[in-house]
């Protein structure tokens, strides 16, 4: 909003305008033009700006929060199977019959998390089906992105207060924006392939032989990491905001070399 309504200020500086008074590419009139041209269509291109952000902001909550709903369904899984083999350890100071009600309900409660976690597996797969070519594209977009506004950051000592301020504040909140859906992914592929972890450590070997079978098949589903991406170099996590960042650097100072 700052960038875009500041030729506004330029209206009680002087009466006559051209197209490089506008802070963007933009043409509504013949050159010259009126502060009556100037102040709505300077009114238009801020209103356009901010329907554009608050549709960009939006959509990647709207992915935010998709990741992490799903995240929250693997770590309800470790939870839940990190409190039934945690239930284990009094398990030898009761009798044989308390033993066998014990085997039975954690059987029926292994089964149910068995469920559950199909139920994970098959969304997952939905919502890479539904993001995947989002989070590629989304990848690919911020790598040019970031490399523009490396560009754009190198001019904030010849621009005035007003424009140095509105860049490095926007700068600032591109990073911060692309760094949460990088962590809020990263967090999603950690907690598909930490499920069984803490359960691990507790009294799990004290189940009988058939359901340590199923702890070893979740065990085994610890492979199975949840990726969104449609191509797996593409995959947004903290590591590839990293490489973001650095092929973004080196192709902002390739630029302003060639300048």
């Amino acid at each position: 909003m700052i960038w875009t309504g500041q030729p506004v200020v330029l209206a009680f500086k002087k009466s006559v305008f051209y197209y490089i008074d506008y802070n963007l590419p933009a043409a509504f009139s013949t050159e010259p033009f009126s502060s009556r041209v100037l102040i709505p269509s300077t009114i238009i291109m801020t209103t356009g700006g901010v329907y554009l952000f608050l549709r960009k902001f939006s959509m990647d909550v709207y992915m935010m929060h998709l990741v992490l709903m799903l995240t929250a369904q693997y770590r309800y899984t470790a939870s839940k199977l990190t409190i039934l083999c945690r239930d284990l350890q009094s398990y030898d100071d009761k009798s044989q019959r308390e033993r066998f009600m014990q085997d039975r309900l954690i059987e029926k409660e292994l089964k149910r998390l068995c469920r559950h976690q199909h139920n994970v597996l098959s969304i997952s797969l939905l919502l890479k089906k539904l993001l995947s070519v989002n989070f590629s594209v989304l990848y690919v977009n911020n790598v040019f992105r970031f490399c523009f506004v490396g560009v754009l950051m190198s001019t904030v000592p010849s621009l005035s207060l007003a424009e140095g301020i509105s860049i490095v504040s926007f700068s600032m909140g591109a990073v911060m924006q692309f760094f949460l859906m990088c962590s809020s992914v990263q967090t999603l592929s950690d907690a598909s392939t930490e499920i069984t972890d803490k359960a691990f450590d507790e009294s799990w070997y004290q189940l009988s032989q058939p359901m340590k079978r199923i702890f070893i098949l979740l065990i085994m589903g610890n492979n199975l990491e949840c990726k969104i991406a449609a191509i797996g170099k593409f995959n947004l996590s903290l590591p590839s905001f990293m490489t973001i960042m650095n092929q973004s650097y080196s192709i902002a100072l390739l630029l302003l070399r060639a300048k």
